[in-house]
């Protein structure tokens, strides 16, 4: 099982917006984890990529109050990180909000 939080930039998984690292981790040949250097951060981090996210059983993103909703509605028509896990075809995300 794995449970997504999600930034109000739209990041999940330590895989931001408009960085290179993002992309590659979406690619099918991506190996399970990857290293993310948001712009904002001192330290890198580790992300989970499709890899990863297809070996999980279940797959769920939790995200609390009406900021994250709304990147959340926004996200799913658009090319952010988030939009890739919610509209990869392979991926069967459980969303689940609470106000």
């Amino acid at each position: 099982c794995v449970v997504l939080g999600m930034g109000g930039d739209s990041h999940t998984a330590s895989l931001f917006p408009n960085q290179l690292t993002t992309e590659h981790a979406f690619r099918e040949d991506a190996p399970v984890l990857a290293l993310t250097q948001p712009d904002d951060a001192p330290h890198q981090r580790i992300g989970l990529t499709l890899t990863g996210f297809k070996k999980a059983k279940l797959l769920i993103l939790h995200i609390e109050g009406q900021e994250k909703r709304d990147v959340y509605e926004k996200a799913k028509s658009l090319d952010l990180p988030i939009s890739k896990v919610l509209n990869h075809p392979n991926l069967n995300t459980q969303v689940y909000w609470s106000p």
